[in-house]
């Protein structure tokens, strides 16, 4: 059976549309397995009270993205020891984003609160604070 002209340049027409949008098609898939997603900036604020007991301090914060508390989000509270930095104790984030820590310490110390950070979140820390005991 014999296909006119007409319809042959159609069929190839018809083809090359197929191939160029599958082939955009690929591209597009490509692009969005590359595509990193923004990360977030972080903000930790660091509060100390005075002595809740006999030589027990609080110190609590609160981690924040845009002004909204995170929660659920894992934080560390360091003590800076000279030039060391030593991990005191973790809590997770309630559900506006703040965590508290009851301290002792001996003598003077300071502490820092700190967030190492997500995939999506960029990792932040407190401002220092010094408590005496």
């Amino acid at each position: 059976m014999r296909a006119s002209l007409m319809m042959r340049a159609g069929s190839a027409a018809a083809a090359a549309v197929i191939a160029t949008t599958g082939a955009m098609a690929a591209t597009s898939a490509a692009d969005a397995s590359t595509h990193h997603a923004r990360r977030l900036h972080t903000h930790l604020s660091i509060v100390k009270v005075k002595a809740i007991a006999h030589h027990k301090h609080l110190i609590a914060g609160r981690l924040t993205t845009h002004g909204h508390g995170l929660p659920g989000r894992v934080v560390f509270l360091d003590r800076l020891a000279g030039r060391h930095v030593v991990k005191v104790r973790r809590e997770r984030t309630g559900k506006a984003g703040f965590a508290a820590f009851v301290v002792d310490p001996k003598g003077t110390a300071k502490f820092v609160i700190v967030f190492e950070g997500t995939p999506r979140l960029i990792s932040s820390h407190s401002r220092v604070v010094t408590v005496k005991g």
